[in-house]
């Protein structure tokens, strides 16, 4: 049973981890104050790891380590709470449609991943593209944001978009192209 639940809460927080990801690629933010209190919860849960294990009697290659997985995993589960609670409390309907002008469109390639054997995984031979648009704002910076195929088509450099910035809990930017 308890090697079930050890697998439930591993596919958990991959589909966890995965969702931050893709909210990441539309939220404009300042990673700085977020690595900073980031950091201070894992040293914080480092340290709590470290006095759980020494009053156990561990030796000190299993306290090290035991220290190093807590930090690293308090600092995801923060970021990636904290960028999934910035995005879901900005309210795109408060904000008011702001135009932009597309400054540039880009096109990236990359290569799916394939199989060797039962463990490895390697670069594959079947390249897909992910299409970019880089647009300037009013105050005159550039923000960038990962469009769908139909829309790359239909723009060109020099365009007007329309595109709400609501801001989260956290004050960072969410972009969210209208239609």
């Amino acid at each position: 049973m308890k090697t079930a639940g050890l697998i439930v809460a591993g596919v958990a927080v991959v589909f966890v981890l995965g969702y931050a990801i893709f909210v990441v690629a539309s939220t404009m933010m300042t990673w700085g104050v977020l690595l900073a209190v980031s950091g201070v919860l894992s040293a914080g849960a480092a340290f709590l790891a470290v006095l759980r294990m020494r009053d156990r009697g561990h030796d000190v290659i299993k306290v090290v380590l035991s220290a190093i997985v807590a930090a690293a995993g308090t600092m995801i589960a923060s970021v990636a709470a904290a960028v999934i609670i910035n995005y879901h409390t900005a309210c795109a309907k408060e904000t008011p449609v702001e135009r932009m002008r597309v400054c540039r469109l880009a096109q990236e390639t990359r290569y799916r991943t394939r199989r060797i054997g039962r463990r490895g995984v390697a670069t594959g031979k079947v390249p897909y593209n992910v299409y970019y648009m880089y647009m300037l704002n009013n105050a005159g910076d550039t923000l960038s944001m990962q469009i769908p195929q139909s829309k790359y088509r239909r723009l060109r450099r020099g365009d007007i978009v329309s595109v709400r910035e609501p801001r989260g809990i956290f004050g960072w930017r969410v972009l969210e192209l209208e239609n």
